[in-house]
């Protein structure tokens, strides 16, 4: 039962979601002052433009997955900076719209408290944009399809800590297809490092496929009680994630009908979902001696604390 989860569709408009949470976006802004941002480097301007031209949701901006291909990777790609006389860490913190912890994390030799004009850092990518590009790498979406260059822009994002993209790059290691063939061989260890890394934070998909590998022993010793704590952590994060009779009703009066079937959709895959971890959680519990089913179960628990705080 090897999986994409529930984003094999919807994982682009997931990270078109998460953009106003992670930069402080609001709607789109489309005037002058935003693309004259965006052209100076303002990577949440760049990734907005990005966006508008993938969703093409207004006359003015049709639909042009390429030129989102484009600003997704302007946004993504890490470049050189000159500090400018009397500018501080805060101001290219501005400039550029990275978080200042993203850039010290970028220039480990450089005193950012102390940085003067002159000086040359590196203002790292949008890890957001390296994501949604590396999609439209794997999609052949204003792209040639290419699963190589896929690989490298999810590596990029999942090394800088996003989850979509750790899941991203761990199925295509699963499948043998990072290098761009299916007769490649899957890397089943790197597969189930990355899963790992993107399950600790939460991220469904990633707990039901690293519960595969646990089960199969792929990338590891066969270990049913880590199988059994992400089926279950799985099978918790899909019911959390299914609309509740209010939001429905909410999402019904606001969203266009498409826009509510799709979510409907998503809501039965997510009920699929809980439904199958249910099954697997349950064939595991006869399979397992008393004492491993009893630590699983506390890891479980001990998980969901964690999270909680």
């Amino acid at each position: 039962m090897m999986t994409r989860g529930i984003l094999n569709s919807t994982k682009l408009g997931l990270l078109v979601a998460v953009l106003a949470g992670a930069w402080g976006c609001k709607d789109p802004d489309y005037d002058g002052n935003r693309e004259k941002d965006a052209a100076t480097g303002h990577r949440p301007s760049q990734i907005e433009w990005g966006v508008i031209f993938l969703e093409g949701n207004k006359e003015k901006y049709p639909q042009d997955s390429a030129k989102a291909a484009q600003w997704f990777e302007l946004a993504g790609t890490a470049t050189n900076y000159t500090v400018k006389s009397g500018e501080s860490r805060w101001q290219v913190n501005v400039r550029f719209g990275i978080p200042l912890e993203l850039i010290r994390e970028a220039n480990p030799e450089m005193d950012m408290n102390r940085i003067k004009g002159g000086e040359e850092i590196l203002i790292p990518g949008a890890r957001i944009a390296q994501f949604n590009l590396g999609m439209l790498y794997e999609q052949g979406k204003g792209v040639k399809k290419d699963l190589p260059s896929a690989a490298k822009w999810h590596t990029r994002a999942a090394k800088a800590g996003l989850a979509d993209a750790q899941f991203a790059l761990g199925y295509l290691l699963e499948k043998g297809t990072a290098n761009g063939t299916v007769l490649d061989t899957p890397d089943f260890v790197d597969a189930l490092h990355w899963y790992s890394r993107s399950a600790n934070q939460g991220f469904g998909p990633a707990q039901q496929n690293l519960a595969q590998l646990y089960m199969k022993g792929q990338g590891a010793t066969q270990d049913l009680v880590q199988a059994y704590k992400w089926f279950s952590l799985a099978e918790r994060n899909a019911k959390e994630y299914q609309m509740s009779p209010s939001t429905k009703a909410r999402f019904k009066k606001k969203l266009s009908e498409e826009e509510w079937a799709a979510k409907l959709k998503h809501d039965e895959m997510l009920k699929e979902t809980e439904k199958n971890m249910t099954t697997a959680t349950a064939r595991l519990e006869g399979a397992m001696p008393a004492a491993d089913l009893t630590r699983a179960k506390q890891l479980v628990e001990t998980f969901v604390a964690k999270r909680e705080k």
